[in-house]
């Protein structure tokens, strides 16, 4: 009588779903500056002239992905009109 055959590491690891990249929605102060490719010191010049909102979690401060595109947005409308 032969025993259940185990399976292989291997053949486990492909049965797997691959890991999803997901980019995060809330960005910190160097990484929005990265996605608008300015500097972090720009970031808290726009968030203190009120062109940026901001919040904390703790003593982070955070900025959501789309409140940098809005910002993006209104300053290609300031510019078209």
């Amino acid at each position: 009588m032969q025993s259940p055959s185990i399976p292989r590491a291997s053949a486990i690891s492909s049965q797997r779903k691959p890991i999803v990249d997901v980019a995060p929605t809330a960005l910190d102060t160097s990484q929005a500056g990265a996605y608008l490719g300015i500097s972090r010191v720009q970031i808290y010049r726009l968030m203190r002239k009120g062109e940026l909102r901001s919040f904390h979690i703790g003593k982070c401060t955070r900025i959501l992905r789309s409140e940098l595109d809005l910002y993006v947005m209104r300053q290609m409308a300031a510019e078209a009109s």
